[in-house]
């Protein structure tokens, strides 16, 4: 009895829903055939994009305040994370401009060919997302070095296991080696997403913790981003002014 009245919830959820993928499939589908006839890739990615911010807005994920995310400079930012869905979230809040670093665990779980990509692997890249790369071995460059140096904004992901391990995301190793600022940042009321929906949105708030200037002391640079890390809830709400991104 349980199961039938789950499969009927179920069933009247996605009937509910089929109109919205019906939308976003239309969207995608224009937005791909535009990105074929100009060969222009910033017309697909406007088009995901688009599609991430309705399915949030209908389900009820509102954000506050990201008006600054804007007026964030070519830079590093590390994003404390909750959950995998923090990772499209974020790309449908920042520039266009934008790639993302996720970890090995994601990539593991995508189809692997020995001779050429996959089709996932490919539009996983398209849209921006690559894998963390080894930074106990020294490199010269990375892959991520040409798109840090031409306007893009680069944004990582710390979990608190890492936090509490001490460990720095991928991208601050990157930004020490090219002295490029690191903007720490921190979604506040993730947690209260599974429970959104259109009749009771969920109100979120982009908290900037702080930001780090260029530098390439790497012991002094860990100390100040574990800071920025634990810092108090009642400094996290003075941060997240625009006077933030002056500090």
């Amino acid at each position: 009895m349980i199961f039938l009245l789950n499969l009927l919830l179920n069933s009247l959820a996605f009937i509910q829903r089929l109109p919205l993928f019906l939308l976003f499939g239309c969207i995608l589908f224009i937005s791909y055939v535009l990105f074929i006839v100009t060969q222009s890739l910033s017309i697909f990615l406007r088009g995901f994009r688009l599609c991430l911010r309705l399915y949030y807005g209908i389900n009820g994920v509102w954000v506050r305040n990201r008006s600054f995310l804007k007026k964030l400079p070519p830079s590093v930012v590390i994003v404390s994370y909750q959950s995998y869905i923090s990772y499209w979230f974020c790309y449908s809040l920042f520039p266009l401009a934008q790639f993302h670093i996720l970890p090995h665990s994601f990539f593991k779980k995508i189809p692997l060919q020995t001779k050429e990509l996959s089709w996932f692997q490919r539009i996983i890249f398209y849209l921006g997302f690559f894998p963390a790369e080894d930074t106990k071995v020294y490199k010269k460059s990375y892959f991520v070095d040409q798109y840090l140096g031409n306007r893009y904004l680069g944004v990582d992901y710390i979990s608190d296991s890492q936090s509490n391990a001490q460990q720095m995301p991928f991208l601050c190793y990157v930004a020490l080696k090219r002295r490029i600022p690191v903007y720490v940042i921190e979604l506040k009321n993730f947690e209260k997403v599974l429970f959104a929906s259109l009749c009771a949105p969920r109100f979120l708030e982009v908290v900037i913790k702080g930001k780090i200037e260029p530098m390439r002391d790497e012991k002094v640079f860990a100390e100040k981003f574990f800071q920025l890390l634990n810092i108090s809830d009642k400094k996290d709400k003075n941060s997240s002014s625009l006077n933030g991104l002056e500090r």
